[in-house]
């Protein structure tokens, strides 16, 4: 407690992410910083969550910056009302299936680098006790924004969710497995080419 800010990792001044030079950081899939309020930002070659742990909780907001792959294998949530943003500048980000990501009102942006896929499990930003969310920004560019439980249930809760990318190829063998499935009233969805098809 007292801490303003925690940053772990190397950040490159020019561009205020992650350094080309920076290593990879991996976090424990238990880990437990909710006793600070203070915003958590790592900045790494490859940021992994570990699978397997009671989850990883944050008092306040979250920053996750990576030159390559971003991969969540355990539960992240922030226990306050706390924005959530996980960058790739060349890779991917992946949610491994059935892992969820909870923001208690908070904001949810999620950007992939160089057109690589993103694939969500569970983001749920409501209050607890309540159908109030937040935003979700998914930006994918050319890359492809699939559903990582391949199943039926919704990926997304929020007040609005904007995406950019492509979602699964029409046609292909468990295409609706593998299309994102989204409960918020207000759904903007932009393509680099071609047709969105609901």
């Amino acid at each position: 407690a007292g801490f303003q800010q925690v940053v772990l990792g190397t950040v490159d001044t020019a561009t205020g992410h992650a350094s080309a030079s920076a290593g990879s950081i991996d976090i424990s899939g238990s880990t437990n910083l909710s006793a600070f309020a203070a915003p958590v930002s790592v900045y790494a070659s490859t940021i992994t969550v570990d699978a397997g742990g009671s989850g990883v909780q944050v008092g306040g907001a979250v920053t996750l910056d990576a030159v390559g792959l971003i991969q969540i294998s355990s539960n992240v949530a922030t226990t306050t009302a706390a924005n959530v943003t996980l960058t790739s500048a060349t890779g991917a980000v992946q949610m491994a299936a059935q892992t969820h990501l909870s923001t208690q009102g908070g904001n949810v942006t999620i950007v992939s680098g160089h057109s690589s896929n993103v694939g969500v499990s569970t983001i749920d930003t409501r209050v607890a006790g309540s159908q109030a969310g937040g935003i979700v920004s998914i930006d994918a560019q050319s890359g492809r924004v699939i559903d990582a439980n391949a199943d039926g249930n919704v990926n997304v809760y929020a007040a609005a969710v904007s995406m950019n990318g492509y979602g699964a190829l029409q046609g292909n063998t468990g295409t609706s497995n593998s299309v994102l499935k989204v409960s918020a009233p207000m759904v903007q969805v932009t393509v680099p080419s071609g047709a969105v098809v609901a």
